[in-house]
């Protein structure tokens, strides 16, 4: 928000003037960041004076309109000067800024006798942008007729001042306005605030008339004041101290009325809007627009409304869009001479909500939305009324006016929170004095309960008031505590494995990418199945970067696919690519009670808050598609296999030394038999193997790509960080071949499984080096060929020691799988 340091310090009173660096330093003490500061007119110097123009020859030899004007400086200045000037939308008999030769404008534009076109041109007739006010170079700018010929323009216009631009938070609604912050600059440098709000009084509760006033939109419309005005002089000039204030805050004059209000809402922070009463039927009412009602708005766009949306509205038709903007049909003009000024106070929420849906933000808009005092519709009313009256010859016809009883918020505050949260003991008297201060009264000393000012409906708990407390006194007056831990103690071990991992996949060739954590529905029913996930399981953003992806991921592998396809599009077309990230489901229980805010939730109260959280899990997930790239050097390199999946798969198990079983799997999106699932007792933990081709086919990748998809979450909190050595054994190894046939249905996994658990401890390691199907093994069975070590630590094993040992393993694998040597 521009803000121009005069009209603040109209409102403050300090015991020694400040200086403008004081004054910026006060506000980023209290939070607000200053991202700049204009000082207006700077290297502006006169002789600039008033002129009025008493002649104009129009000079039509030339191609563009020139004009020899005469301005009337004053005697002391020189009486009647002649000017050459290209601007026309003046005329003789208007006061104009007139500067003179010897004078200097903003950007160091020296100003000089000179002749031009056939005249000599003694001064210059200026536009704003060329006294520093605004930006409109348009023409000449022409003052209202209040001032006297010959006077010092600079000191008589204000044209030297100092603007900020101040960051509002979006929470601090009050800050919006030339009230709000002046009382934070009082509270900041100890100066005497003076409330604007105080300084108009109420209506005359006799006055009654004009169009009535009715709210039937009562949820979200607290108030409205309506005040009817006849013979209004819209044509007349907005006062000069007026302009100047609304153009040095970044707003262009437009006509009495509207500027009025606009400065106004500037200065107490009420927004207000002037309505056409000869373009009105009937009433005035706050209501909630019908399904495609339909209202054209100022900014000359056709708006079809949705159902239940917050609308000014007479009998026949819908006159603006509430807190927002006014409609077309209802607008003032220079011909208007009667006046509806409507203020009310609408619903944060609702204002929100609207102006979201239509992507239309104004600047009342802006105020609502962050909440606007409920007490100022009849006092902001009774000011624009004054300001009518008093410079567009306005009469009262009368005021309607529906006010909301308001309930005003109190907190029964917990000083020994505010210790725990900033670690400073306030005296009493000290958070007194601060709360006083920022408009809160303590309605009992006792409990402290304070009573929140009407203007501040962001403070509800003991916590926001802390906040405050905290920035009036000075972040800095908080004590600095160092931590406390245990030296040394470093990573915790899930942390340490991920960093052991990590790099495993890095020296493999892998790349991390990052991806969003957003997802759409189509994309999800596209890598696993329709259904497979449904609107219960997935989590909704309530508000989503885009309406493509309103979801959070189940999964990494939609992210990797749209990643891979965006890759395989730019002809990057061997990838090896992984992502650890959090994934999310939704819980069943999507409710819960809510709990008190001066109170701490009960036990049961936090677990069903636990209950509607969502399923937050960490995931690791890796895709490979095209050829291995382990060597670059290398032409000739080999295509991923689904195996390499699996392989994979089992590194990563062992790095973090866990126990698992490999078995068969059938899951989304891997291919059915090409695909292997990875367990660690009943716990599902990882799926690997090539994708399904509907899959390949959906995302346009490649044939043969493989993935894999793993808990990370489980695998690091269960993972091992050292592993006891295993000694080194002397003996010599006895080594022997084992070729049996099963069923198909048979995992190898399986066999290798029992193998390991009849060998005992003299079978040092089994491994399968081949799977054989062909006419020497039977329709539905396949040989598998096992390669078997056997060792003892203390002596060399005998012959009929192995052969014992592999008897047992034959066995047993005839009993669980009616396996049969093959010869």
């Amino acid at each position: 928000m521009k803000v121009p340091i005069s009209w603040i310090n109209e409102f403050v009173q300090f015991s020694d003037q400040l200086e403008v660096e004081a004054i910026v330093s006060a506000f980023i003490q209290l939070g607000f960041e200053v991202e700049e500061i204009d000082y207006v007119g700077q290297g502006i110097s006169g002789p600039i004076v008033i002129g009025r123009v008493t002649a104009i020859e129009e000079l039509s030899e030339f191609k563009k309109p020139i004009r020899y004007c005469q301005v009337d400086v004053g005697a002391s200045n020189g009486g009647i000067r002649g000017i050459v000037c290209g601007a026309t939308n003046f005329k003789v008999g208007d006061l104009v800024i007139t500067a003179l030769p010897g004078a200097e404008l903003p950007g160091g534009f020296k100003i000089a006798q000179r002749e031009t076109y056939g005249h000599i041109s003694d001064g210059m007739i200026c536009s704003l942008r060329e006294i520093g006010i605004g930006e409109d170079h348009s023409g000449i700018f022409v003052l209202d007729g209040n001032f006297e010929i010959g006077t010092d323009a600079i000191s008589t216009l204000d044209l030297l001042d100092v603007v900020l631009d101040l960051a509002v938070l979006p929470d601090r609604g009050y800050a919006l306005s030339i009230r709000g912050l002046a009382r934070e600059l009082a509270i900041a440098t100890k100066g005497t605030f003076v409330d604007p709000a105080s300084l108009h009084e109420a209506f005359p509760k006799s006055k009654t008339g004009g169009v009535a006033a009715a709210i039937s939109a009562k949820d979200d419309c607290q108030s409205l004041v309506l005040t009817t005005l006849k013979n209004v002089n819209s044509t007349a000039v907005t006062p000069w101290y007026i302009q100047r204030r609304l153009l040095l805050a970044g707003m262009r004059s437009i006509s009495i009325a509207v500027d009025i209000t606009n400065y106004i809402m500037l200065e107490t922070g009420q927004p207000l809007h002037a309505f056409d009463k000869s373009k009105i039927s009937g009433s005035i009412e706050i209501r909630y627009s019908n399904a495609n009602e339909e209202i054209e708005t100022l900014d000359h766009v056709l708006r079809v409304l949705g159902n239940n949306e917050l609308v000014v509205a007479d009998k026949s038709k819908g006159l603006s869009l509430a807190g927002i903007m006014g409609g077309a049909s209802s607008e003032v003009t220079a011909s208007t001479s009667n006046l509806v000024i409507e203020a009310a106070h609408f619903s944060a929420e609702k204002t929100s909500e609207t102006a979201r849906r239509h992507i239309l933000s104004s600047e009342a808009s802006r105020r609502f939305e962050r909440g606007v005092d409920p007490q100022l519709p009849a006092i902001a009313s009774n000011y624009a009324v004054k300001l009518l009256i008093e410079h567009a010859g306005a009469e009262v016809v009368g005021r309607n006016a529906v006010i909301g009883k308001e309930k005003m918020q109190t907190i029964a505050f917990n000083l020994d929170q505010l210790q725990v949260i900033s670690g400073i003991n306030f005296e009493k008297e000290n958070l007194q004095r601060i709360l006083n201060d920022l408009g809160c009264q303590i309605i009992d000393y006792d409990n402290f309960v304070v009573q929140i000012p009407s203007w501040r409906p962001d403070l509800l708990t003991t916590n926001d008031l802390a906040e405050e407390i905290l920035r009036i006194s000075g972040y800095d007056q908080i004590p600095s505590v160092l931590i406390g831990g245990q030296i040394g103690k470093g990573y915790s071990l899930p942390q340490r494995l991920e960093r052991q991992l990590k790099p495993l996949l890095a020296a493999k060739g892998f790349v991390e990418i990052l991806n969003y954590p957003f997802v759409s529905q189509e994309d999800i029913d596209l890598a696993f199945s329709e259904g497979f996930y449904t609107v219960d399981d997935l989590v909704k953003i309530a508000n989503p970067l885009s309406e493509k992806e309103p979801f959070l991921r189940p999964s990494l592998l939609p992210g990797l696919f749209a990643a891979a396809k965006r890759n395989l599009g730019r002809n990057n077309l061997d990838l090896a690519v992984f992502e650890s990230g959090t994934v999310f489901t939704n819980q069943k229980v999507q409710s819960a009670s809510k709990s008190k805010i001066s109170t701490p939730p009960s036990a049961s109260e936090l677990a069903q808050l636990d209950a509607m959280i969502p399923q937050q899990q960490k995931s690791l997930a890796i895709l490979m598609i095209g050829k291995k790239i382990t060597n670059p050097a290398l032409t000739n390199l080999e295509a991923w296999q689904w195996s390499d999946a699996i392989s994979t798969g089992v590194e990563i198990m062992k790095l973090l030394n866990l126990s698992f079983e490999v078995v068969a799997g059938t899951a989304m999106p891997w291919h059915p038999g090409r695909c292997a699932e990875f367990w660690i007792g009943d716990q599902l933990v990882g799926i690997a193997g090539e994708l399904h081709p509907r899959v390949i086919e959906g995302f346009e990748l490649p044939a043969r790509a493989i993935a894999i998809e793993m808990n990370f979450d489980y695998l690091l909190e269960n993972g091992v960080a050292v592993v006891p050595a295993e000694p080194l054994l002397m003996m010599p190894v006895a080594k022997e071949d084992l070729a049996i046939v099963v069923t198909d249905s048979v995992p190898a996994g399986a066999v290798l499984k029992s193998i390991r658990a009849a060998g005992g401890t003299l079978l040092e390691q089994a491994r399968v080096f081949d799977v054989y199907k062909g006419e020497q093994v039977p329709v539905g069975h396949k040989s598998l060929a096992i390669s078997l070590r056997f060792r003892a630590p203390d002596r060399t094993l005998t012959t009929e020691e192995v052969s014992a040992v592999k008897t047992d393993i034959l066995k047993q694998l005839e009993k669980e799988f009616a396996a049969k040597l093959r010869i």
